[in-house]
């Protein structure tokens, strides 16, 4: 693949992926400061962590974190952050490899001319 064809790939992914957080961002509205969760209430984690323990209260905050990352506004961001890292991987794999120098060995897998030994 040529650079110019791997730049043009690499902005595409960037403009779509930007784009459909900017459309999620968008559309999604903020929470009411009024709701009222159950699960964040001080008696639900109080429960929670006297049947099982701290690490019981850990577990519950990491699942509220993950499942957040995929609803709401916060999905905007999850989608940009994907975006960019998606691109990087392409770039990555796409970007040949620069020859190696200094081993001796051609890229036909020979010798170079300079290394061969002298003819007596």
């Amino acid at each position: 693949m040529t650079a110019a064809r791997i730049r043009v790939v690499t902005r595409a992914i960037l403009f779509a992926g930007f784009a459909s957080a900017a459309v999620i961002y968008a559309v999604n509205a903020r929470p009411g400061a009024g709701d009222y969760e159950l699960e964040r209430s001080k008696l639900y984690r109080h429960d929670l962590e006297v049947y099982g323990g701290r690490a019981n209260v850990l577990a519950d905050d990491f699942r509220e974190w993950w499942s957040g990352l995929w609803h709401g506004r916060d999905l905007a961001y999850t989608v940009g952050a994907l975006t960019v890292l998606a691109a990087i991987a392409y770039r990555f794999v796409a970007t040949p490899a620069p020859p190696a120098e200094g081993d001796g060995i051609s890229a036909s897998g020979g010798t170079s001319a300079q290394n061969r030994p002298p003819h007596p």
